[in-house]
């Protein structure tokens, strides 16, 4: 089974204490590379990078968006304390603002304690609410991954199923190709004799083979047979492969292209819009692979 990742997913999860109610939303949506984001309380916010690693640690693209809720039970004792180093900035500021406009008024005890950072809560009950949420960020994570694996095993088995097509397409271009260059000698030849020209045979042969080598598809199809190897390898293995798998695409897609232009025969050229447009559906399905 293919171990490739949808970059699209949410999980959530909550966890309620006696004190408090801890929420955590995560929703994952496309981007070229990892852009992580969060909206946290302001009394969690130095929780944050040790929130952002447990996501960093386990996913590598992606636009990710962490809403992250803190609930009080306003029946449960909480416990505060002042913080000196913010009430001695507050004194200062308040000094120096004095010095400059001494008709001011004094800052009242209410200010003071409303201001951010002057009161908090105890130390030991904040850092016991840090790692209840680390953890409850671990298992969001893991909740969103498991979301990001079942999306891409159905991911995967749709490319595949795309591949399988573009080689049996590849397979009967390679068979076509020799008959394109046997038929088109056979026609430059009858028009001669149509018109009754003796042409002169070393020339006839060098030209002959100057178009048959601007008709031979041979290297474009073998490369795309590379390619298309490449990309059931890639697949396979999963992890991390949703640029790769992008740039085999767009590969495949300018081999296609030239084999194409190569030839002039109807049944080539059906054979390579069908490529291209099976290319295309498989290049939507990537632009979602992690």
């Amino acid at each position: 089974m293919t171990d490739i990742k949808s970059m699209t997913g949410y999980a959530s999860k909550t966890l309620t204490t006696s004190s408090t109610t801890l929420s955590i939303d995560i929703r994952a949506v496309n981007h070229r590379n990892l852009d992580v984001s969060f909206r946290v309380p302001d009394e969690l916010r130095p929780a944050e990078n040790s929130l952002k690693k447990i996501v960093t640690s386990e996913i590598s693209r992606g636009k990710i968006e962490c809403r992250v809720t803190l609930k009080t039970n306003p029946e449960a004792e909480t416990e505060f304390q002042v913080n000196r180093q913010t009430l001695f900035q507050i004194v200062k500021i308040c000094g120096e603002i004095k010095e400059i406009i001494p008709s001011a008024r004094s800052i009242s005890l209410g200010e003071v304690i409303r201001w951010p950072g002057a009161i908090e809560e105890n130390t030991d009950e904040l850092n016991d609410i840090t790692q209840k949420l680390q953890k409850l960020m671990a298992a969001t994570v893991s909740s969103l991954i498991e979301e990001k694996a079942r999306e891409g095993v159905a991911m995967g088995k749709i490319i595949d199923s795309k591949i399988e097509k573009i080689s049996n397409l590849i397979m009967s271009a390679e068979q076509i190709a020799p008959n394109i260059i046997n038929k088109t000698r056979d026609r430059i030849i009858a028009k001669f004799e149509e018109a009754k020209v003796q042409p002169d045979p070393e020339r006839l042969h060098q030209e002959l083979v100057f178009l048959a080598t601007k008709l031979d598809t041979d290297e474009e199809i073998q490369r795309s047979k590379v390619h298309l190897n490449e990309m059931k390898k890639t697949i396979k293995k999963g992890g991390v492969c949703g640029k790769k798998l992008d740039f085999l695409a767009q590969e495949l897609n300018r081999e296609t292209n030239t084999l194409s232009s190569k030839s002039s025969d109807l049944s080539i050229t059906e054979i390579a819009i069908e490529i291209k447009t099976l290319l295309e559906q498989i290049r939507e399905q990537i632009q979602n692979i992690e």
